[in-house]
């Protein structure tokens, strides 16, 4: 029988992006082992935040909980999760990028960004997450990846041969299950329809001083951010905050869905991403999406969301029309679900 010990860190960390990607791979892995001569683990290191619970996988939560903030993260990443792995003679499986830097693991890497795009990080931020790029790419079994973009990256930079890689994408089929808060337009005085949304956090990269912008560009349209108050914080500048721009801060699952539910479109004019699961969640819901036209996000959506230059603030959004796009919505949505990312991870568990 093979056996394969899951990194449980993202249990104990908030979800977002990556952590989202963990739990929804392994809510259908669960159901589909119960089929296949696999024996699967998840090694959690401290009191999880995450309350998904598996079936068929055991969740091995110890009776002294590991430290994770700071050194003791890697140390547990690094020491006493292959350590477990050893003695149990179990494969490590990574699905939030970072792994043991000298085990032979199965690694999700959703991206490189702060090797490909460092100017949008401190020397600091970067020295980590470089290193484990490094050991990861040199290191792993074999390595997936969110998109063909990511791949042609870690080609370019880390010498990764194809055959090492496998392209799973994303899924959004979440968002259906979400409930609803729609008292949130009554809190923030907001009308069906009346509004643009954005969701993402400070980090420089996500590039939210273009939304400030375009709201100032565009003062009878109003825009509505989620997630981090960044107050215009980004590529090393702060601007005035317009009038017609709303900060909610962080939302509940359900309050971010009534919003993107009654928005004109969502925005994502980040200039790097892995994926970008926002704008697929809000095709998901029906709605609308503009993203920027940068590292995998054409890749990505194709013709299904409208474009925007990330270093061009110019635009008049009277003239955006979402007409004749329905048809490569559809596309996207059937290309990209949990359960197509699934199985691409349940072929190779069989495969290894």
């Amino acid at each position: 029988m093979k056996k394969f010990v899951i990194n449980g860190l993202f249990m104990c960390e908030k979800l977002s992006g990556v952590q989202r990607y963990a739990v929804e791979v392994l809510k259908i892995v669960d159901e589909l082992i119960g089929k296949n001569d696999i024996s699967m683990e998840i090694l959690v290191p401290c009191e999880t935040v995450e309350t998904w619970r598996p079936v068929n996988i055991r969740l091995i939560e110890p009776k002294t909980k590991s430290d994770i903030n700071g050194i003791g993260k890697h140390w547990w990443l690094n020491v006493i999760l292959p350590a477990y792995a050893s003695k149990n003679k179990a494969t490590i499986i990574n699905l939030c990028n970072n792994g043991p830097l000298f085990k032979r693991c199965l690694t999700s890497m959703h991206d490189i960004i702060y090797r490909t795009d460092p100017e949008f990080f401190t020397f600091r931020q970067r020295l980590l997450p470089e290193i484990y790029y490094f050991f990861q790419a040199r290191n792993s079994k074999h390595i997936f990846t969110l998109t063909q973009y990511t791949a042609d990256q870690l080609k370019k930079y880390y010498g990764v041969k194809d055959y090492r890689v496998t392209v799973t994408g994303v899924g959004w089929e979440h968002i259906l299950k979400v409930g609803e808060d729609k008292s949130v337009l009554d809190r923030y005085g907001l009308s069906e329809g009346g509004y643009y949304i954005s969701v993402g956090n400070v980090t420089p990269h996500k590039n939210f001083l273009w939304v400030i912008e375009e709201a100032i560009n565009n003062p009878a349209e109003r825009f509505v951010v989620i997630g981090s108050n960044v107050h215009g914080i980004s590529r090393g500048r702060r601007i005035e905050i317009p009038e017609n721009v709303q900060f909610v801060g962080r939302a509940s699952d359900e309050a971010v869905k009534s919003l993107m539910l009654n928005a004109k479109a969502l925005l994502f004019p980040s200039f790097c991403e892995g994926f970008g699961i926002p704008p697929l969640e809000m095709l998901g819901l029906g709605g609308n999406a503009i993203v920027a036209d940068s590292s995998c996000l054409p890749e990505v959506f194709r013709g299904s969301v409208l474009y925007v230059d990330p270093l061009k603030t110019d635009y008049r959004f009277t003239d955006f029309s979402f007409e004749g796009l329905e048809a490569e919505k559809e596309r996207v949505l059937k290309k990209y679900t949990w359960d197509v990312v699934a199985k691409r991870w349940m072929n190779l568990l069989n495969e290894v």
